[in-house]
This record gives structure tokens, C-alpha cells and sequence, in this order.
């Protein structure tokens, strides 16, 4: 029974990433030679990187959450703009190891990815629940940002920190 349900979620899964591809391509079915290995790359990453029912998306939070992330990556590229254009470079690059409060791996890997938006940083690794991150700036700003990345992230998923999952 448990193989059944298997099979019926990777059907409606695959009718669903399919529909989209279809929208996206405006049901050009010549796309599809494209398409057909997108789809299936979609859809084994989708099962790999599947996030545990401990840790569930928030669909509630996922408007408010593109909105943050869209602008916090318009002011981070802006920042950036700014900060390399300027003629006066006032840099203090250095690494940033910053204790993370998530406890699903996946979940950390996502936030690693949005911990990087942030103006002048980037996620190096995560090593034993911490993220290592560069930053062309050393100073509180960072550290306060960082957190709020993740607390936004923990809104995103539902996710308390206390759960371990892998």
C-alpha cells in the first residue's frame, strides 16, 4: 500500500513540475525535448532534497518571505554596487563563524544560500551546526543580519531548531 501512495505522489508530482513547464514554455510541446530532462532532473532533486514533515513549508509565510527575499536581494546587490564603485574601498574582509539555531541539514543548507544575499557576505560551510561565512566586513552588522535570515528561514519552515533531522 505504502509503494501505491509512493507511486501516486511521483505521478501527481510530475503532472504538476509538467503543467508548469508547459505554462512557462506558453504549451510549445517542442520544448519539451528540453523539458522531458528538466523535468526529470526536477523531480529527483525534488526527492532528494525532499524537506522532512517535522520542518513544513509555512504557506502562509511564503509571500512575505519572497518579498523580504526579494528585497534583501536588490539591497544587497545595490550595497554591492555601491561599496565597489565607491572610490574610497573601505573594506575589512575576515570569516564569521555564526551558531546556527537550525537543526535540519537541509533546512541549514537553504539558509546558508539566503545567509549569502546578505551585502558583502558568503557562505563558506557549514561545519558542526555552524555556518562560516565571509564577510568584506567585520563588525555586529553582520552577526545581526545573519540572525535574522535565519529567524525569517525558521518562520519559512516551521522550524524550532529542536528537531534533528538529516
Amino acid at each position: 500500500m505504502q509503494k501505491l501512495v509512493n507511486i501516486k505522489t511521483w505521478l501527481v508530482q510530475c503532472l504538476v513540475i509538467t503543467g508548469l513547464w508547459l505554462v512557462i514554455t506558453k504549451a510549445n510541446y517542442n520544448a519539451l525535448i528540453i523539458g522531458i530532462p528538466c523535468i526529470i532532473l526536477a523531480l529527483m532533486s525534488y526527492r532528494h532534497l525532499h524537506i522532512e514533515k517535522t520542518d513544513t513549508l509555512n504557506f502562509k509565510a511564503l509571500p512575505f518571505f519572497s518579498i523580504w527575499f526579494l528585497i534583501q536581494a536588490t539591497r544587497g546587490g545595490i550595497h554591492i554596487a555601491v561599496r565597489t564603485l565607491h572610490p574610497k574601498v573601505d573594506i575589512q574582509p575576515g570569516f564569521i563563524n555564526y551558531p546556527m539555531n537550525i537543526s535540519n541539514k537541509k533546512i541549514q543548507v537553504f539558509f546558508a544560500n539566503c545567509a549569502s544575499l546578505l551585502p558583502g557576505t558568503l557562505s563558506v560551510e557549514i561545519k558542526d551546526n555552524e555556518l562560516v561565512l565571509h564577510s568584506l566586513n567585520l563588525n555586529d552588522t553582520v552577526l545581526l543580519e545573519t540572525r535574522n535570515v535565519e529567524i525569517q528561514v525558521q518562520q519559512l519552515f516551521n522550524s524550532t531548531g529542536n528537531e534533528k533531522n538529516d
